[in-house]
């Protein structure tokens, strides 16, 4: 499954408010993207830009912000995978 399938398939789960898997979902997705190496191409500032993006991503978790969670997936992490891959 590509990276930008996952993050539909996570965001679908947040709108049916499929919420026991998401803290698993989403680990293994952050999981995939630095395991492939993806992310060696971006200099220090959008390897920071991520890591903050991550964080936020935790912190929706915790927080059980799972529009926010949603949100930052749409609209920072998918358009950063989205040109890595291109």
């Amino acid at each position: 499954m590509d990276y930008l399938s996952l993050i539909k398939n996570i965001q679908d789960d947040i709108f049916a408010y499929n919420v026991v898997e998401l803290p698993g979902k989403v680990t293994g997705l952050f999981e995939q993207v630095l395991a492939s190496g993806l992310l060696c191409n971006l200099d220090a500032g959008e390897m920071q830009r991520f890591n903050r993006m991550f964080e936020a991503c935790l912190h929706s978790l915790q927080d059980k912000d799972y529009l926010r969670l949603a949100d930052t997936l749409e609209y920072e992490i998918r358009p950063l995978l989205a040109l890595t891959l291109n």
